[in-house]
């Protein structure tokens, strides 16, 4: 069945992005999108291009999280440089891509947004040695950090409570205490926002961080107090 919106969002990608083409793969759910991506400075100098491929799932467009592949090889496979051994990129944190995905996520828009900021982002580390905005860690502490600085959350108990209720439903109304004590839930600066961001995952966003968090708090906990179980 034909993809009107992405049919459109298509056409209009490939009339902006003229070292692009359309690669058509015969009963697979990806189409690619197959092309250079030129990286200039502020000042419009050329610095470096990449080749990349971007997938895009033909039936859940927009809402799906495009994958893109590195594949001129000029960036290192690992998670120092967010590219793993097939080349595929991690181009942000999963939270904000998903929540990007529930929006929809149109193919030039994320062009422009995401993916060539990263390889941006990606030269400026080749010629610095570090980020321009800085990065996430890897795997769990990234998203801790990512709890911390963006949701504004750091309290490890916190936190768990938080998620636990998200998975049960269980969060509080508008006129009801929020979860930290502090203030009504609506009125609450600190966790008000950052609560709605958390419901609108995917459940099993939601799961894997709890998990993650049980797991490092418990264990901080058993290392120190042998006091497992507890919160």
């Amino acid at each position: 069945m034909k993809n009107d919106s992405l049919e459109k969002d298509l056409k209009s990608f490939l009339s902006l992005y003229l070292k692009f083409e359309r690669i058509n793969i015969p009963r697979n759910k990806y189409l690619i999108l197959r092309g250079d991506i030129d990286v200039c400075d502020t000042q419009g100098n050329y610095l470096k291009t990449f080749e990349v491929d971007i997938f895009i799932n033909r039936k859940s467009y927009p809402y799906t999280i495009p994958l893109v592949k590195e594949t001129s090889e000029f960036i290192d496979r690992n998670d120092d440089w967010h590219v793993n051994n097939e080349g595929l990129c991690c181009l942000d944190i999963d939270h904000k891509l998903l929540k990007l995905s529930q929006r929809g996520i149109h193919v030039s828009e994320f062009y422009q947004d995401v993916i060539y900021p990263f390889f941006c982002n990606t030269v400026f580390k080749q010629l610095y040695n570090d980020y321009a905005n800085g990065e996430y860690p890897h795997e769990f502490n990234g998203v801790r950090s990512f709890y911390k600085l963006e949701l504004k959350l750091e309290e490890p108990k916190l936190i768990i409570d938080i998620l636990r209720s998200i998975n049960t439903n269980k969060t509080p109304g508008r006129n009801q205490l929020c979860i930290c004590g502090k203030t009504k839930y609506k009125k609450c600066s600190d966790h008000f926002k950052s609560i709605q961001f958390l419901k609108s995952l995917p459940r099993e966003r939601i799961l894997k961080d709890l998990k993650s968090f049980e797991e490092e708090f418990l264990g901080y906990r058993n290392k120190t107090n042998k006091s497992v179980g507890t919160l």
